[in-house]
C-alpha cells in the first residue's frame, strides 16, 4: 500500500493527532473526503508560513532645524521578521477546468508555492486555500 517504509501513519493513544506521514498519502486521502469540485481553482493545505528578515529604514529625529524651521531626522536601520509573500502548500483538488484538458502538471499531493497575496481562504476546510493556476509559482520535488 505505501511506496516506502517511512510512508506509515502512527497515531497516539488518544487517536488525534498523526505523526510521520507521507504528504502525498495524507493528500490522497484527505482530497478523497471532499465532496466538492472546483471549476478554476486549486484546493490547497496551507503549510506554515515563512518568516524572512526584512532591514527596514525609520527616520528618527535628532533634535535639528533645516533653514526653513523643518525637523531634521537621521535614518536608522533595523531588522525585522515578517512573513514571506510566498507561502508552501499541499494540493488537495485540482480544478476541473484542467483536468478536463488533460493538463498533468499538478498532482494531488504535490508540494507547491505560490503567492499568497492572491489566495483565498477556503473556510469550509481549515487551513485551506483556493490558488489560481496562475499564482502557482514552482512545485517541489
Amino acid at each position: 500500500m505505501y511506496k516506502h517504509s517511512s510512508d506509515y501513519i502512527i497515531h497516539n493513544k488518544q487517536f488525534n493527532q498523526i505523526e510521520n506521514v507521507d504528504e502525498q498519502v495524507l493528500a490522497d486521502f484527505v482530497s478523497g473526503k471532499i465532496r466538492y469540485e472546483f471549476a478554476k481553482s486549486f484546493l490547497v493545505k496551507q503549510l506554515p508560513v515563512h518568516m524572512i528578515d526584512k532591514t527596514i529604514k525609520i527616520p528618527t529625529p535628532n533634535g535639528e532645524l533645516d533653514e526653513e524651521g523643518n525637523e531634521l531626522t537621521d535614518i536608522k536601520e533595523e531588522t525585522v521578521q515578517v512573513e514571506s509573500v510566498l507561502r508552501t502548500g499541499i494540493v488537495l483538488k485540482i480544478p476541473a477546468s484542467l483536468t478536463k484538458i488533460g493538463d498533468e502538471t499538478y498532482k494531488i499531493g504535490d508540494k507547491v508555492v505560490y503567492r499568497n497575496l492572491r489566495a483565498t481562504d477556503f473556510d469550509l476546510i481549515k487551513d485551506a486555500a483556493l490558488v489560481d493556476p496562475f499564482d502557482i509559482i514552482c512545485k517541489e520535488y
